[in-house]
């Protein structure tokens, strides 16, 4: 697709698509705070609701990020979801610095925040009772799945390394409502992570046969 079509595209969707999620969540904008790792490194932790805005104010956050051993930018998310649109907008500033993102132990990141934030990532991880929620896009808010939508996402995570399929069959399968939640061992076997080089962790991936995108990567899939 032409990038101008795709913009197009996108802005259809921010006014016709949304990301449901199951639980009721506060208005309030994400809030953005730098932590320091253990290693010293500074890390952005984004919390908290994706709403107008937040593509801005994230631009201006990472400027006061530093980079690790490997380059990146190191971002924690922790979020509900929220806006389809703006979450788009803040995955290119998260590309274009080329960041790494995390998912911290006791942490949730789910609905636009799992499928496109953490996507977004050069590097992804999801920590011990860290969790990962997946669910399919909605028309206008309700419970009737948009296929657009969710091929939308995929396509797009695609092209930050996530396989096309298992991503697309995680969210053509879930209803709107309800979250599909993934330990970090599952989020490792569907494919969506992509652990650093110097990981002491072994993932599990999509060629483990005990794992159940297994066989998705060579296979079609509808809804």
């Amino acid at each position: 697709m032409h990038r101008a079509g795709c913009g197009r595209l996108l802005a259809l969707l921010g006014g016709l698509l949304a990301l449901t999620v199951a639980a009721s969540g506060s208005a309030m904008a994400m809030e953005f705070v730098i932590r320091m790792a253990d290693d010293g490194v500074p890390m952005l932790i984004a919390r908290g609701p994706i709403t107008s805005g937040d593509s801005l104010r994230l631009q201006f956050a990472l400027r006061e990020v530093g980079r690790d051993r490997l380059g990146d930018k190191r971002v924690a998310l922790a979020s509900d979801g929220g806006a389809v649109g703006e979450a788009f907008a803040m995955a290119d500033h998260m590309e274009a610095e080329k960041v790494s993102t995390f998912v911290l132990p006791g942490t949730t990141c789910a609905s636009a925040c799992a499928s496109i934030l953490f996507v977004a990532g050069r590097h992804r991880s999801v920590l011990d009772r860290g969790r990962l929620g997946l669910h399919s896009c909605a028309v206008q808010a309700g419970r009737e799945r948009s296929p657009l939508c969710n091929e939308l996402i995929a396509r797009r995570a695609e092209r930050r390394g996530v396989p096309y399929v298992p991503m697309l069959a995680l969210l053509q399968s879930s209803d709107p409502r309800s979250m599909k939640w993934l330990r970090p061992e599952e989020a490792d076997c569907w494919g969506l992570t992509r652990w650093p080089p110097n990981a002491t962790r072994t993932p599990a991936t999509t060629k483990d046969p005990s794992c159940p995108a297994k066989g998705l990567q060579t296979i079609g899939f509808s809804q």
